[in-house]
């Protein structure tokens, strides 16, 4: 089994980034190899400690093979009441806090993943054994409708891991709409801690075509956005890239209309590929989910990775 997932792991060898909510509020120490494809390879291809094996199938599962479909289902968000509404129906959503600050209640039914688990102590993502590995654990499977929520959109953590979970070949994910005040307006259960549920299998069909890595941002065959602020982009900058500062697509706590972004993206050509970037990846997830929205071909990348191949 395991020469199995090493067989698999060997496809994803641009699977990383380095995670980070957008006001660095997750205290990792940056890997400088995170974006290496040798550094990836070795990292993904050796199970660490805390992998559930059991939890990867063999059955019917001998081939596991990325996939290079740009494809997110519609829609990706639900709102509140929505929500409320299918719950109240008898449907299935498992309910992710993804926010690395703790609440003293959660709406009934969530699993708590905070996007600081979904990375090593380096700041690089965890392998695709791990990640499976770890959902499987939390009860989660490629089949379960995840709705992803928080209560800090500006901070990156739910774009972060909606892109994670995409990453892995999630079908069905959608990010939810509100704040604390509509879950108390539609009247949600609440509770202390997180539901427990029981250990599942998971299996991923990681997508490669939302990834980027060094070699791609370097051919010059992209369109490069830089999401740090407009003074990070003064002192420095990947050449050709254009400023388009995270917290631009974002208003009243989240991603503005569509024709605001639109204006925001103007300088951009829908049908020629986007590479986001900053520093570590939180903000230029936020950036990256407007652009999806927008039905751009977008895929997150580094400032820190660009950093370590330059010197």
């Amino acid at each position: 089994m395991r020469n199995k997932l090493a067989a698999f792991a060997i496809c994803l060898v641009l699977f990383s980034i380095l995670a980070s909510s957008a006001n660095a509020g997750c205290g990792c120490s940056s890997g400088s190899n995170a974006w290496s494809g040798d550094a990836w390879l070795q990292s993904t291809t050796e199970t660490s400690n805390d992998i559930v094996v059991e939890d990867i199938p063999t059955e019917n599962n001998s081939e596991l093979e990325t996939t290079n479909v740009l494809e997110i289902p519609l829609p990706t968000t639900i709102t509140t009441e929505e929500l409320f509404q299918e719950l109240d129906g008898g449907s299935t959503h498992v309910l992710i806090y993804v926010n690395n600050v703790p609440r003293e209640s959660y709406i009934e039914g969530t699993v708590l993943l905070p996007s600081k688990n979904l990375v090593y102590d380096d700041s690089t993502i965890k392998s695709v054994p791990d990640l499976a590995g770890m959902l499987g654990s939390a009860g989660i499977s490629e089949n379960d409708p995840l709705v992803i929520y928080g209560d800090c959109f500006p901070c990156g953590d739910l774009t972060f891991v909606f892109w994670i979970m995409k990453s892995l070949g999630h079908k069905d994910v959608r990010l939810l709409k509100g704040t604390e005040d509509d879950w108390g307006e539609v009247k949600m259960d609440m509770i202390e801690i997180q539901n427990a549920r029981s250990a599942t299998s998971y299996v991923p069909e990681p997508n490669a075509a939302i990834l980027a890595d060094y070699d791609l941002v370097l051919s010059g065959d992209l369109q490069i956005v830089d999401a740090r602020s407009a003074d990070q982009f003064a002192q420095d900058h990947i050449v050709g890239a254009i400023n388009i500062e995270y917290d631009q697509v974002i208003e009243d706590g989240w991603i503005k209309g569509g024709e605001d972004l639109s204006e925001i993206f103007i300088e951009l050509e829908k049908g020629k590929p986007v590479v986001v970037y900053s520093k570590r990846g939180g903000q230029a997830s936020i950036v990256w989910y407007a652009l999806r929205e927008m039905g751009y071909d977008a895929r997150p990348y580094t400032w820190d990775d660009w950093l370590a191949h330059r010197e």
